[in-house]
């Protein structure tokens, strides 16, 4: 009886060791101490997993759709369903089991853009997910913005990221070699280079993340995130923000009159040689468009030092969800080092992994190396170095508006 208990206190001693390899703080957890995370597996095996999405990105949906449901699929024999509704929908819908006290019939949302904050609110999300989950200690870092929190509001282990996206430069080498460091410089670049520099509209994502990151170049965003969505107080805080647009505006392509509608115009207006950047969320874009004849051979991918910001989504399970340790198994597995270099390598998702590659074990690591980076990209370390978390919806909707009525 003695060397059996012996040997079960070895066993967990040593599966929280291999929980705590990556340097991260171990959060105790009595349900993965006692139950085993192959326990988990081994009750998930067999089930249908049912995933609620919102989100219009259709390249994403697809490649959740068909390469990520193969892929948990054979490893864990669970089967993936997805089911498009529109948030609202979701969000009543979960209220009414909740009220009802009844089970869910879906085990997943797949949360893109906003809607994390009125679902944690109401008490709709099953609670401690990262903690129950091996490839948190392993790829992610306690310590991480977006591991805490969500556009400001603090996550609480309710959710977890699976990736992001994030604003770069694209630039034709052959007419500016020197490409500006901060926000500061790129205003000289435009001074010196009158009406060759420009962004596409803020009602674009691209041209929304542009006025973005040079506003929080200006401000930080763990203040902006806690401001309340004032109008008057969000503009006196970002002020050395929009008088930097609006010194920029004088310089912009077109005198500032009109802004490109999409990326694609600003590629068209770089390629015309008529702008020096073009801008995108897709770190991968300027080695496509060079492949596809749009870009000259001569452009390349660079990012403001300042920082820019983006876009991260993330993974959460309903509370009345009836089959948690499916949905368990899929999330843990799309934070596996190995799904996260697929993520990285399809150049169709124009996604970044949310990996913390200077924490993660070199066996984890290796898939993010091993996905091939053109010289026209930028790899992900670099890009992450500058990264700035999103920026709280509610504020960004106030500082476009703003915007309009500032800068435009």
């Amino acid at each position: 009886m003695r060397k059996t208990i012996v040997v079960i206190v070895l066993i967990l001693v040593i599966f929280l060791i291999g929980c705590s390899n990556s340097g991260n703080e171990v959060v105790p957890n009595s349900e993965i101490t006692t139950k085993q995370w192959n326990t988990i597996i081994d009750s998930s095996r067999g089930t249908i997993v049912n995933v609620l999405y919102y989100s219009e990105e259709n390249e994403i949906i697809d490649w959740l759709k068909n390469d990520y449901r193969k892929d948990i699929k054979i490893k864990y024999n669970i089967d993936l369903r997805y089911t498009f509704m529109e948030f609202s929908d979701i969000k009543e819908l979960l209220l009414n089991r909740k009220e009802e006290d009844l089970n869910c019939e879906y085990d997943l949302i797949y949360l893109s853009d906003d809607g994390f904050k009125e679902l944690k609110e109401n008490e709709l999300l099953y609670k401690d997910i990262l903690t129950k989950l091996p490839n948190y200690y392993k790829n992610l870092s306690s310590k991480d913005y977006i591991v805490n929190y969500d556009q400001g509001v603090s996550i609480d282990n309710y959710e977890v990221p699976i990736f992001k996206d994030q604003l770069v430069f694209m630039n034709n080498e052959d007419e500016i070699y020197e490409t500006p460091a901060t926000f500061d410089e790129l205003l000289e670049v435009a001074k010196n280079n009158k009406e060759k520099i420009t962004y596409p509209n803020p009602n674009t994502k691209t041209g929304l993340l542009f006025i973005l990151s040079a506003i929080l170049s200006k401000t930080d965003i763990e203040v902006i995130n806690n401001l309340p969505a004032d109008k008057d107080k969000v503009y006196e805080y970002i002020k050395p923000g929009i008088d930097y647009l609006i010194e920029l505006d004088k310089y912009l392509y077109d005198g500032g009159n009109t802004y490109p509608l999409n990326d694609d115009d600003m590629d068209t207006l770089l390629s015309e040689g008529k702008i020096l950047f073009s801008l995108t969320r897709d770190y991968n874009r300027t080695t496509e468009n060079i492949s596809d004849s749009i870009f000259p051979k001569g452009c390349n991918t660079f990012v403001i030092k300042d920082g820019t910001t983006g876009f991260v989504d993330y993974l959460a399970i309903p509370e009345k969800s009836d089959n948690k340790a499916g949905a368990l198994v899929a999330i843990n597995n799309m934070i596996s080092g190995e799904t996260q270099g697929d993520i990285y390598r399809d150049n169709k998702l124009n996604k970044l992994p949310i990996v913390n590659f200077k924490t993660m074990p070199s066996s984890e690591l290796f898939y993010i190396k091993d996905v091939k980076v053109k010289y026209t990209s930028i790899k992900y370390n670099e890009l992450d170095d500058y990264f700035i978390p999103e920026v709280n919806s509610e504020i960004a909707n106030i500082i476009y508006e703003l915007w309009s009525e500032y800068v435009e």
